[in-house]
């Protein structure tokens, strides 16, 4: 006989499980804890913890890099040396 489960109060909700396994994240869940393209998922003792995931970049995607642009960009004359060969020069 299958256990029959009381509505949880607070925010526990429940939710469908589709034919193909699928589930939907709540729309406020999914606002509140900020998901974006990647979600988490582990099996624990009481069930699925399903929370947002973050990938950690190597490097600093552009509009980061503008977002923590000072403004103390000074423009600099480099010194590339002689033409040697058929440089075009400017």
């Amino acid at each position: 006989m299958p256990e029959t489960l009381a509505k949880p109060s607070g925010s526990a909700k429940i939710i469908r499980i589709t034919r193909n396994r699928q589930i939907t994240i709540p729309q406020e869940y999914y606002k509140r804890l900020r998901f974006e393209n990647d979600a988490l998922c582990v099996f624990t003792d009481e069930g699925i913890l399903i929370k947002p995931f973050k990938p950690v970049r190597a490097r600093p995607s552009l509009a980061e890099i503008i977002d923590n642009w000072q403004g103390d960009y000074d423009q600099e004359l480099i010194d590339w040396g002689t033409d040697v060969g058929k440089e075009r020069v400017m």
